[in-house]
């Protein structure tokens, strides 16, 4: 029947709706303990970097890198490189955390954060190429909001470009990790 068509669409949407939000927000659900919902069902956080304890993620030191913002002002941009476990290493509750092991070779990469929102996954910014050796590879870079204007954050927050003032120091960061 058309209604059951109808259903399984909306079913799927919801679904798409509830992972999209699940790693856009993983910060505030995690961090913030801000509780999200969908269709009356919690919205569980979706972890890029497999961050909790006894996790066998291998989790960098901190940089940060000193950029000025439009008004002249010294801001700073932190980086953090993490190398996730094999897949073998993963245990179900990482698989689910990170959305499927399928994800792990596509979704390496720069994770930029504005505020703690992520606004770009999953890329290298063709500064380094995606290859097997990089699947294990994230680095969450957390932006000012401050800075907007230097990396063209949009009005919907949905898209930024990376300054190339930025972009030696990444380069750095990842080779060392």
């Amino acid at each position: 029947s058309s209604n059951g068509q109808v259903f399984s669409t909306l079913r799927e949407l919801s679904d798409k709706v509830q992972e999209h939000i699940s790693l856009i927000f993983h910060r505030y659900i995690s961090v913030k303990k801000i509780s999200m919902w969908i269709n009356n069902a919690k919205v569980q956080a979706q972890d890029p970097f497999l961050e909790y304890p006894g996790s066998k993620t291998t989790i960098k030191k901190v940089r940060t890198i000193a950029l000025r913002d439009s008004q002249g002002f010294e801001r700073l941009v932190e980086v953090q490189p993490f190398v996730l476990p094999f897949a073998t290493d993963l245990t179900e509750k990482d698989k689910k955390l990170l959305g499927g092991i399928e994800n792990l070779r596509t979704k390496q990469g720069f994770y930029i954060y504005r505020n703690m929102r992520l606004i770009i996954w999953g890329t290298w910014f063709r500064l380094i190429k995606i290859q097997e050796l990089n699947k294990l590879a994230r680095v969450r870079v957390d932006i000012p909001n401050s800075l907007d204007s230097i990396w063209e954050i949009d009005v919907k927050k949905s898209t930024a470009s990376l300054p190339e003032v930025i972009k030696r120091n990444l380069v750095n960061i990842v080779e060392k990790t």
